[in-house]
């Protein structure tokens, strides 16, 4: 839910007893606030609940996910809309594909079912893996065309704004134009994200699962060998773009550029730091 709920235009229903929800109210603030970072209004994030009770867990909740389906489809019009599982659905073996695929023609939004029953698995970072299985399964297409010039930058919510800024910048001195996904993006961004010449990763753990099958089924390569944190890191991270891209001496020079502006800088801040 963390992964997917920041996206702009799409709809999250928990497949769940109400309290399962309940951790978007928190996530709800990290929307807002990402929204206003980047010059956004601060919008909502958008969430039902099929509050799965006692009888449901006996005769099944399927017909109420449909209602759900159709009433965020309609209430709210989106691009998309995020189906997400839990525990209890897991438990009674809830088939939220076949609900998803009988909807689907009664919605106009593409309704994608995430995977994510908490007791499946004891690694929490899983669940990044079903978010994005979802997402590649149901909303990436095959592209008509590639982009030269289009690299995908997949993004933990952890990662702010002004590091986001500072990767955009680095890009773009190598003519490439970044498509930060999944959080805060749009649906259209995610299904776009098979159009990129490459993919970059600011955390491995979170985007391995992606960056490997984005490759496999869209042969769009990627790199996610080191995080760039740090004057080394970062040398290396756009590195291993420059020999993806065959831009070796471009990325050679920009660091040069960039050491020569920073370095000085570093060197004062530890100056400062010594003396305190």
């Amino acid at each position: 839910m963390v992964t997917l709920a920041t996206i702009t235009d799409a709809v999250s229903i928990i497949h769940a007893p109400v309290g399962c929800s309940s951790s978007l109210s928190c996530i709800n603030i990290f929307n807002r606030l990402g929204h206003i970072l980047r010059g956004r209004a601060p919008s909502n994030t958008r969430w039902l609940s099929t509050n799965l009770l006692e009888a449901d867990t006996i005769h099944g909740g399927e017909e109420k996910l449909k209602e759900a389906i159709i009433e965020a489809d309609k209430r709210y019009q989106p691009k998309s809309i995020f189906v997400f599982t839990s525990c209890v659905a897991g438990i009674i073996g809830e088939d939220i594909d076949a609900v998803v695929e009988k909807v689907q023609p009664e919605v106009t939004a593409l309704v994608v079912p995430v995977h994510c029953d908490g007791f499946r698995s004891k690694v929490w970072a899983s669940g990044y893996d079903g978010s994005f299985h979802g997402v590649l399964s149901y909303l990436v297409k095959e592209p008509a065309a590639k982009k030269d010039d289009l690299i995908n930058v997949v993004n933990p919510l952890t990662v702010g704004r002004l590091d986001e800024v500072e990767i955009e910048r680095l890009l773009n001195k190598l003519g490439l134009k970044a498509n930060f996904i999944p959080c805060f993006a749009t649906t259209d961004a995610l299904r776009n994200s098979a159009e990129a010449v490459l993919t970059t990763s600011l955390c491995p753990t979170y985007s391995e699962y992606f960056v490997k099958l984005l490759q496999e089924r869209f042969q769009v390569p990627y790199t996610q060998e080191v995080m760039p944190i740090g004057l080394d890191n970062t040398d290396l991270w756009l590195r291993e773009i420059g020999n993806r891209l065959g831009r070796k001496e471009e990325v050679e020079k920009i660091i040069a550029e960039e050491r020569k502006r920073v370095e000085p800088k570093v060197a004062e801040l530890k100056q400062t730091v010594f003396k305190l």
